[in-house]
Order: structure tokens, then sequence, then C-alpha cells
């Protein structure tokens, strides 16, 4: 079997590039061993790289997560959009059928980037979810390293979740995790940083940000705090989140226990200096410093941001 092009010079004879390893195919692709010739795709991703090099093996393919596998598919569905530029330009006489081929190959990659935002984020609370919190945390944590620059990671939780489930039942559950989770994206919306949140699992979220100063990253989670503690649950009745009447009651009596707080765990990480380069030169270990002060809080009474 070969994948046949046209030299794409007129007068010249169709040159033919056969489905071997020595075209390019690297054993176990998922293409079938069918790899687009380079020579086309050059003058789109630069002389100086292998625009293939970035396609997976099948297996490692199957075992990626869904972003990445969605990522590598869009980058396919480039290069073959590349293709089909190209060969446009060089084969007037296949112009329309190879602009139908375009057309389609644009409608599946925006039909990949939505996927991409849909794998990427909680389907409860709507923002980013634990695998998109694991991506972001080893390029943000990567790029703050690079620039010898500052990197702030909290983790927060809800304090008494499971007396708000038993006593609201889950669907009650469900609206306080989206009303909190809205107000905490709201509140970050204005604060310096970049701030991101992230549903890290169950009543857990995590907040990612770059270039605070220890003061700032302990000034942004004990905001986080005050954000939470501040949400107007009388007023959210009349939003898609409202509770009912049983709710609001719990709400009103339970709150000053600490029902409807947050505590949050902040690690500060400076990696201008040697000592947190080496202490945090794996991304988890940021998450685990961060959940470790987040166990402090809660062992300190809740409803408080410790760094």
């Amino acid at each position: 079997m070969s994948v046949a092009l046209s030299s794409l010079r007129f007068g010249a004879q169709p040159q033919a590039f056969p489905a071997t390893r020595d075209s390019g195919a690297r054993s176990g692709d998922s293409f079938g061993g069918i790899t687009a010739p380079r020579a086309l795709l050059a003058p789109r991703f630069g002389q100086d790289r292998d625009p293939l090099a970035a396609l997976p093996e099948s297996r490692n393919f199957r075992r990626s997560n869904p972003l990445d596998q969605l990522a590598k598919l869009e980058l396919i569905f480039k290069m073959l959009i590349s293709l089909l530029e190209r060969c446009e330009k060089r084969i007037p006489i296949a112009a329309p059928i190879l602009s139908q081929a375009h057309n389609l190959l644009d409608l599946g990659m925006g039909t990949v980037q939505n996927l991409r935002n849909l794998v990427g984020r909680d389907a409860l609370t709507g923002v980013p979810n634990r695998q998109s919190y694991d991506d972001a945390l080893k390029q943000r944590s990567d790029e703050a390293k690079a620039r010898q620059g500052d990197f702030t990671t909290l983790m927060l939780d809800i304090d008494h979740f499971k007396k708000v489930n038993d006593t609201l039942g889950h669907e009650g559950g469900d609206r306080v995790l989206r009303q909190v989770a809205e107000s905490v994206q709201r509140y970050l919306e204005n604060q310096k940083g970049d701030p991101q949140v992230f549903r890290y699992g169950g009543e857990e979220f995590a907040i990612l940000a770059s270039g605070l100063t220890r003061d700032e990253s302990q000034a942004l989670a004990q905001g986080v705090c005050n954000a939470v503690r501040a949400i107007d649950w009388e007023g959210e009745r009349r939003s898609d989140y409202k509770l009912n009447e049983a709710g609001l009651d719990y709400i009103r009596n339970q709150r000053d226990h600490g029902a409807m707080t947050v505590s949050v765990g902040a690690c500060h990480a400076q990696f201008s200096n040697p000592d947190d380069i080496q202490t945090f030169e794996k991304p988890e270990v940021l998450t685990k410093a961060a959940d470790s002060r987040l166990y402090f809080a809660k062992k300190s009474g809740r409803n408080r941001a410790c760094l």
C-alpha cells in the first residue's frame, strides 16, 4: 500500500510515498504505518524539526490521558490541513475537492477543540477538573522555575461538608459545591498572579497562582476564605443554585459553627532559592505541601488559611 501524491509540478509524474518504515513511520504507529511526507509539512512546522516527532506510538497513545489524546488529534488535523493547503495551491484542478476536504477537517478540528474543553472541565461546577490541574501544575511550575520566579499552590476544602450532604441531601450538596466554585472563581478574577481554580475532587478545590510573594500568597488564601464566608445564601435562593427553605434554615443555624466555610492550605515556592528548587523538584510535592497545610488548618479550628 502506498500514499500517492502529485510531485506538484505541472508536467511531472506523480510521486509515490511507500507506507514503509523508510518513509518515517515508527513501529506501532497508530496510523497504520503510513506517514505524510515531511517535505510538505516542513514549511508549516519549520525545517529545523521533525513535524511527525510529536505523533504518538499506538500503545502510548491508548494509555495517555484523554486531554493528551485530544491534543494529539488536534495536531494530526493541523498537519492534514497543512497538506491540503499546499496541495490546493499546486494542483489547481483538484482544488474543489480538496476545498471540501479542507472544510471537513476544519469542522473536525473544531470538534476536537470543543471536546478538549469539555474533557478538561468538571461537569458539576464548570471549573477545570483534576486532570486539568495536574497538567497546569506541571506547566506553570516549570515556567516559574525557568524564570526563577515565585509559585503558589492552594488547597481548599469545604468545612463539615458531610453535614451539608446529610442535612440537605446530595442535590443540596451539589448546589453548595457549584456556588462555592462560582464564588471563588469570581473572587479570583480581580486578583494578581493569574490565579486559576480547579475542582480537585469531592468538596476539595485547588488554586494555582504565579509571581506572588509569600505575603501575597497568604492574602490570597485568606481572601478565598472570606469570599466563601460572604456568600449571600438568602440572595442565592433566586439563582440557579437556590436552596429550599429547609436548606436556608440549616445554613442560618450552622454557619457560625463553620458549616458553610472553607479551610485553605497554601504552599509558596521561591524558585530563585536553590533549596526550594530541590525541595519542589517534582510538581506533586507542591500539592502535598499545600495539602499538609490544609490539614493543619482543619486541626486548628477550620475556617482559616494556613501557609
